[in-house]
Parts: structure tokens; C-alpha cells; sequence
């Protein structure tokens, strides 16, 4: 009976331990754990033992250092500036283009395997997709097509972003950089133009007016009557000066002094 009860108590002293034990260890595990927190904007990329294992949402996550990873992934709209770069045309101009580019993380996981440099890559091949479209037009095309040439350049790097798991949203023309005694010339060549434009404005100006008193003399002559009736009416306003000649002689009208 004795012997019995002592080794149910060593048999409980045994359980105890490995309770004991068992607690220590969870607490030792949680200790060395490392806290993870991805933000709303964010994505994260959990490795396990150098393997991929998911793409995280926004929360905490406990991390086990040596073991797993976590990378973040800024998913937000972000931007590029690709500076000016020297490009020919095709009428053998050498102009400077800059370009504007918006785009966001579309993959995160492709975005961070496939590329080593994705950003990098991204920026160069902007480079050489406005040096294939400028070098094929020339200037004045250049200057008067940004729109159209945005649009070509969006259409070419779409595919290419998508394939590094970005979602290209825009790219725009940002400055334009002639020489500078191109410039001049170009200036001058605009101004020139707007001084033809108003020229010719002006011209139309006074045909209209001339047509208009080609227009009336037809009729005075055809009714002389209007003419008479157009008179009288001046008179009586008082607000005109009319000279004109009859058979009789000179009739003059002036405006009535209110003072």
C-alpha cells in the first residue's frame, strides 16, 4: 500500500515537471519571438526557412528569428521623375525630354522576385521608350503631340511594369528643353505667326466692313428712298453730323448743344 503511494506521488511529481517544463517552454518560445506589424498600406511577404510562403495582410504576427521573415511591401501610388535626357529627332534636332511617371505595386511578391532592381529597370526602360518615339517625328510634332506621345509611351511600358508586378497608371511629358538659339528661333517664329494671325483677323475686319457698305450702296441705289429715311432718321436723333449734296447746294445737320 505504501509502495503504491509513493509511486502514484512520484508519478505526479513527473507530471508536475513536465507541466512545468512545458510552460517554461512556451514562455522561452514567446520571449524569443519577434512582434511584426504590417500596416494597412502594407503587404508582407512571410519566408520560412529561406522558402515563400504567403503574401500577409495588415495586423500583428509573431516572427521566430532564424527561422522566418517578413518583408514589407509599400503598396501605396508612388511616383518617378526620369530627368531630361539628350535625344535627336528626326529632322536631326537634338532636344532634351523629361517625363513624369505614376505607378503603384500591383504583385507584391512579383515585385520583389522578379527583379533585382525593379525601380531601376522601371526607369531605364522609360529612358528608351521616349528616345524610340521622339527619334521617330520630328520637332513640331514634338511640341504640338505631347498628349498622343503620353499615350504611346503609357501603352509601351504598360506590359513591361506588369511583367515586375506594377500597375503603370500615367506617363506625361514633363519639360521639353530646346537649344538655346533654337529657342530664339522658335520664339520668333511664334510670334511671327501670331502677328500673321492678327493681320489676317484684321483683314477679315475690314472686308466685312467693306461688303457691308458695298452691301447698303446697292440698296440706296436700287431705293433711294432708304437713303432719304436714313437721313431724316440721323437728324432727328441730333447725335450726327451730315453733309451731303443736292441739286440746290450743301445741307448740313449738327448735334443740338444741350449745355
Amino acid at each position: 500500500m505504501f509502495e503504491r503511494m509513493l509511486m502514484d506521488a512520484n508519478d505526479f511529481r513527473a507530471v508536475f515537471f513536465l507541466i512545468i517544463l512545458g510552460i517554461v517552454a512556451y514562455y522561452l518560445i514567446k520571449a524569443t519571438r519577434v512582434p511584426k506589424v504590417i500596416l494597412p498600406f502594407q503587404k508582407g511577404l512571410l519566408y520560412h526557412k529561406g522558402k515563400f510562403i504567403k503574401v500577409l495582410d495588415a495586423g500583428r504576427y509573431h516572427i521566430l528569428p532564424g527561422r522566418s521573415l517578413v518583408t514589407v511591401v509599400d503598396m501605396r501610388r508612388n511616383s518617378m521623375i526620369v530627368p531630361g535626357q539628350d535625344i535627336l529627332t528626326q529632322d536631326k534636332i537634338n532636344i532634351k525630354v523629361s517625363l513624369f511617371i505614376s505607378f503603384e505595386v500591383a504583385d507584391p511578391a512579383k515585385s520583389q522576385h522578379s527583379s533585382l532592381n525593379p525601380m531601376g529597370e522601371m526607369y531605364n526602360l522609360a529612358q528608351i521608350a521616349v528616345r524610340d518615339i521622339i527619334a521617330a517625328i520630328e520637332l513640331e510634332a514634338a511640341l504640338e503631340k505631347q498628349l498622343e506621345i503620353n499615350t504611346q509611351i503609357t501603352e509601351k511600358l504598360k506590359n513591361v511594369f506588369g511583367e515586375l508586378g506594377y500597375t503603370l497608371h500615367s506617363v506625361n511629358i514633363r519639360d521639353i528643353i530646346l537649344p538655346p538659339a533654337l529657342k530664339r528661333s522658335y520664339a520668333g517664329l511664334l510670334e511671327a505667326k501670331k502677328e500673321a494671325q492678327i493681320n489676317l483677323e484684321k483683314a477679315r475686319g475690314e472686308q466685312a466692313v467693306l461688303r457691308s457698305l458695298s452691301n447698303s450702296s446697292s440698296m440706296y441705289d436700287q431705293n433711294p428712298s432708304l437713303l432719304q429715311a436714313r437721313v431724316i432718321q440721323a437728324i432727328s436723333t441730333g447725335s450726327h453730323t451730315i453733309v451731303f449734296g443736292n441739286d440746290t447746294g450743301i445741307v448740313k445737320n449738327s448735334p443740338k448743344n444741350t449745355g
